[in-house]
């Protein structure tokens, strides 16, 4: 790969403003993220149509938003540790996302398969083996692309976030180097929204276009991390659940209200983007222990949670609604210790030292004839 320009170094006086990769809020915002998510697949298992139910079904969906919004800003960071000193830092980036990203993903497809999981709950009762194309292409992620279902349900973000990882570091160079962001991301914002409604008008639907706002949110965090902390922590995880809530209500699940729901996630993206740095950090060691657990273990939870609910409330004998939530909220949280560490982890280092030897080798002078 041709080398890339680094951004220029952050200014002195700004250090101490520089997004810490411990920052406890970021871990209470994927915790949130996460258990919406869970909740959301835990939700229709126990029936009934009432406002509430309606309510937290539409949870899943926001946390999706919300975790875009994390991650974007995560890796932001990220490409900006890697990036220093290194002009080469792309490919160990992209390695190190493969690593992180794919493995664990694999496992929860095959195992879906090997258990008959479906994909929604609506198949519960008739699985239907998936075909060669759609398992390669969800092996891949590339389902959005190839227009196949996804083997587990809650597998239909991954693809987006994957293939955002292909743009994102030439947009860390982007607005990392330029004094004039705002007015570019503005600009960026703009296009994006106009290019996801003119796909919608082509094609029918989105795909990744709906996403790129979210995204960017999370860049537009991340440049705006500067700010000093005024508010106090209690309003940070307020403004979540409250964002997520309002979010859900407005949320419908019918694919023709696909803007309707866009209408909502972009806004709730731009204000978690814009407000988060302006909260000082959680002091409470309880609740920092509890959302670094959390969301230390959440890509488990994100993959296992759909196929342990399934096989707790489908494949067990019969008990309380309440029992069947207990055991399944302890089977995911068992699934996602164990996979982490035999699987996430392990693989998350191997990754670390390809892609520290993939750029050693990028950054080392020609050998002299």
């Amino acid at each position: 790969m041709a080398q890339i320009p680094v951004p220029s170094p952050t200014p002195p006086k700004l250090v101490s403003g520089a997004l810490k990769s411990d920052d406890h809020n970021l871990d209470v915002l994927r915790a949130i993220a996460v258990l919406s998510v869970f909740i959301h697949h835990l939700r229709p298992v126990f029936g009934g149509s009432n406002v509430l139910m309606e309510i937290l079904g539409g949870l899943g969906r926001t946390g999706v938003v919300l975790f875009f919004v994390h991650t974007s800003l995560v890796l932001m960071e990220s490409l900006e540790r890697l990036s220093a000193g290194n002009r080469h830092f792309i490919w160990g980036f992209y390695i190190r996302r493969i690593f992180r990203i794919y493995p664990l993903a694999i496992c929860a497809i095959i195992g879906a398969m090997m258990l008959r999981v479906p994909a929604t709950w609506e198949e519960a009762t008739k699985y239907s083996a998936p075909g060669i194309a759609q398992i390669l292409s969800n092996l891949l992620l590339v389902q959005n692309i190839t227009r196949q279902q996804s083997i587990l349900g809650p597998l239909w973000s991954l693809p987006l976030e994957v293939q955002m990882y292909v743009v994102l570091p030439f947009l860390f160079i982007f607005f990392s180097s330029t004094a004039r962001w705002i007015s570019y991301m503005v600009t960026a914002w703009g296009l994006a929204l106009l290019s996801a409604l003119g796909v919608f008008y082509l094609t029918g639907h989105m795909n990744l276009f709906a996403y790129i706002p979210c995204f960017l949110s999370g860049v537009v965090a991340y440049r705006c991390r500067f700010a000093q902390r005024r508010w106090p922590f209690f309003l940070w995880p307020c403004l979540i659940v409250c964002l997520s809530v309002l979010g859900a209500a407005f949320y419908s699940d019918q694919v023709a209200a696909e803007i309707h729901n866009l209408a909502w996630e972009w806004p709730v993206a731009l204000i978690l983007g814009l407000s988060w740095h302006r909260f000082h950090e959680v002091r409470s060691a309880a609740v920092t222990k509890a959302a670094h657990w959390v969301a230390k273990y959440s890509y488990g939870i994100y993959l296992w949670h759909h196929i342990v609910i399934f096989l707790v409330f489908y494949r067990l004998p019969v008990m309380s609604g309440v029992v069947r939530a207990l055991v399944a909220i302890a089977g995911t949280a068992a699934a996602s210790v164990a996979s982490f560490h035999c699987v996430e982890d392990p693989l998350i280092r191997v990754g670390k030292r390809v892609a520290a030897f993939s750029v050693r080798r990028s950054n080392a002078p020609p050998s002299e004839a």
